[in-house]
């Protein structure tokens, strides 16, 4: 694995879509590498609104959920 590879990005900087949405992005841009951070209220831009993240709750993620995650995550080689 070259160290490109290791690179990578968080949910915690984009703002404004699903964590599926954004799943798609970042394949799509060619990143093999994708963060997931376990909140799905936190916001890192707006105001006075702000704009929550594509984070993930783990409480309120349902089993079909997570098996569907599972599944779109495999174009990954490091989460």
């Amino acid at each position: 694995m070259q160290i490109g590879d290791r690179i990578g990005v968080s949910t915690h900087v984009l703002p404004g879509v699903t964590l599926f949405e954004a799943i798609k992005r970042v394949s799509d841009a060619g990143f093999r590498t994708f963060e997931i951070v376990p909140a799905d209220f936190q916001a890192v831009v707006g105001f006075p609104d702000m704009v929550p993240n594509a984070g993930v709750w783990p409480r309120t993620f349902g089993k079909k959920a997570r098996e569907a995650l599972r599944k779109e995550l495999e174009v990954f080689d490091i989460v």
